[in-house]
């Protein structure tokens, strides 16, 4: 595999562990690292932070953070300093984030669509005017950005001027529903796709979408990558339960849209019981009526073969840009992924 990412989040490990992955992932020749920013768990700009001071080559991105939690203008600073503390090699990951858990902390969730296209726009345009020494105004139907110096603070003027290093750096969009996909075929540099998604639901839904928004806005789609959440759980003991896997995977199969649900060959009829157990009786009930099948249509699951067919599955499928996110024993993960 020419290009691999790997991905955290923020449970079970600590920072200095995921530092120490890292560098033996960028040893093995991983192409990027992805940090998950998943409430309520630990933050993902702390991990990055980390990664961009211990790392050398590989791409760090933010995978992803939202407009909602942190303002556009706020984004961009912190997208400017991991980019000069990583030498270049910072890719923002953007995207509206997860309505009810944003909603938990009182920030109301409006239009997710225009909310994640106007962050796009002022991020672009505050790190061009920061680079160039221009003041940036941008008047937005969500957002207003009112004569900003970026790299200037009025109290720290005579202190001197922070620049980016960078005028353009690539944002992914995350991406689920038409129209979020169209509009990263129209804006974006490419499209990162949620843990939980399908073959089938790249070559047939993703794809799709994306040259449509890509054809409005007179771009090819060959020019936008298409990045996709994998999750991965190997052992080589072919009687291993891989818990941790399966129990996301009938969480997300749950909730998956009934559109997304047939793309990937299910009824809604079929997964029916895996809802309605989860709600009643818990997890642990519900993942009884998700089959071996329905487990590995969604991840890779499995030995050291299984898993990297999988992979190769997705790559066949229009996923350009596979980001691995291991569970259990991880370190095997890195390996069978980078194995010739």
């Amino acid at each position: 595999m020419e290009r691999i990412g790997i991905c955290f989040t923020g449970v079970p490990l600590p920072i200095k562990e995921v530092v120490k992955l890292t560098k033996y992932a960028e040893e093995k020749g991983f192409y990027s690292v992805w940090v998950m920013e998943d409430y309520f768990l630990r933050d993902g700009i702390s991990y990055l932070a980390n990664l961009a001071y211990n790392t050398e080559r590989i791409k760090l991105a933010t995978g992803l953070i939202n407009p909602y939690t942190r303002n556009p203008v706020l984004i961009a600073l912190t997208t400017a300093t991991l980019d000069e503390l990583s030498n270049g090699r910072l890719i923002l990951g953007l995207g509206a984030g997860v309505q009810p858990l944003i909603e938990q902390m009182g920030i109301s969730f409006q239009k997710p669509l225009k909310t994640v296209e106007e962050a796009v726009e002022v991020i672009r345009l505050l790190l061009k005017n920061g680079l160039k020494g221009e003041k940036t105004n941008y008047q937005g139907e969500i957002f207003k950005v009112n004569n900003v110096d970026f790299g200037t603070c009025p109290y720290f003027s005579e202190f001197g001027k922070f620049k980016p290093i960078r005028d353009s750096i690539p944002i992914y969009i995350g991406a689920i529903n038409k129209k979020m996909i169209q509009l990263a075929g129209k804006i974006a540099d490419g499209i990162l796709l949620s843990l939980g998604s399908a073959p089938r639901y790249v070559k047939h839904f993703v794809v799709k979408n994306l040259k449509i928004g890509a054809e409005k806005a007179g771009r090819n789609i060959d020019e936008i990558d298409i990045a996709t959440y994998i999750l991965c759980s190997v052992s080589k003991d072919k009687n291993e339960e891989h818990k941790a896997a399966k129990g996301f995977i009938t969480y997300a199969l749950a909730y998956t849209p009934k559109e997304i649900l047939n793309v990937c060959g299910y009824d809604e009829e079929e997964i029916k019981p895996v809802r309605e157990t989860l709600e009643t009786k818990g997890l642990k009930e519900a993942m009884k009526h998700v089959t071996d099948d329905m487990f590995k249509t969604f991840a890779a699951i499995g030995t050291p073969e299984e898993c990297k067919d999988k992979i190769e599955e997705f790559i066949e499928k229009g996923t350009k840009h596979p980001i691995i996110l291991p569970v259990g024993n991880i370190k095997l993960a890195i390996e069978t992924v980078t194995s010739k």
